[in-house]
């Protein structure tokens, strides 16, 4: 069978980095896809970008203003028809045979399933893989990049979408949420997606992020220990962050790999 895949893109003021994006959804090796974009009312040339390909394998297309990242998931995800959907942002992009390897490993029963990604500096151009959490303790350091993530119409029908309350790390809570409801996740052994940082992205970890983390974990079970351990490691990786060579960090932190 091959399942019908719904992208969804969500976008503001990308004009630099859309169209690359895009191409990289519109060029897969699959035919049975739906493309949606989702713009935040953008006032730079976006628009003009999304309208070049509008005939040139994007689905459906709108742009008006949101009430934040999670409010555009869910937009994305209310229009999507698939059977399964993926997330990509303006940032980032699909790596080749993508959604071909998502569609091979397609059940029926299966919620969510999760790839591998790449982490590319493109100031760099350096490039470290990601293997993705299936589970996500408290207790361990975890990966959560949506980029690899391909969700369920039907789990998201049955489970809820994104908190629009969440600003942050509502792709955290998302899972968390899903894990904790007896969802099914399936590892899907190929590389999906990139996801694109540059020093400044990497870098930085804002406290409004680390509350928003915190009340999350809360939310969901966390014990005082949870928190603190949690808070240590924030701040030990944003000291090092601040005095260490970005790749070097990146191979760190991916060592296993």
């Amino acid at each position: 069978m091959q399942p019908k895949i719904s992208i969804v893109t969500i976008t503001f003021n990308s004009e630099k980095t859309l169209e690359r994006t895009i191409q990289s959804v519109i060029s897969q090796d699959y035919e049975n896809v739906e493309y949606i974009i989702v713009d935040g009312a953008s006032n730079d040339k976006t628009l003009d970008i999304i309208k070049s390909y509008a005939d040139k394998g994007i689905t459906s297309w709108i742009s008006e203003p949101d009430k934040g990242i999670s409010d555009a998931f869910n937009k994305g995800i209310s229009l999507a028809t698939g059977e399964i959907i993926g997330i990509i942002n303006s940032d980032d992009g699909l790596e080749a045979g993508a959604l071909r390897a998502v569609a091979e490993a397609y059940e029926p029963d299966v919620d969510v399933y999760r790839g591998n990604i790449y982490f590319w500096n493109t100031d760099s151009g350096a490039k470290i893989r990601e293997v993705p959490s299936m589970s996500f303790p408290f207790s361990k350091q975890v990966n959560i990049s949506h980029q690899g993530t391909f969700v369920a119409k039907a789990a998201y029908e049955k489970y809820g979408v994104f908190n629009v309350d969440y600003k942050y790390s509502m792709d955290y809570d998302i899972l968390l949420r899903f894990e904790k409801a007896g969802a099914k996740f399936k590892y899907v052994d190929a590389t999906l997606a990139y996801f694109t940082i540059g020093g400044l992205t990497f870098t930085s970890y804002s406290s409004e992020r680390r509350k928003e983390t915190e009340t999350i974990m809360r939310s969901h079970g966390a014990k005082p220990w949870h928190i603190w351990r949690f808070r240590i490691l924030k701040y030990t990786k944003n000291f090092i962050k601040k005095h260490v060579n970005i790749d070097l960090l990146l191979r760190l932190r991916h060592r296993k790999d």
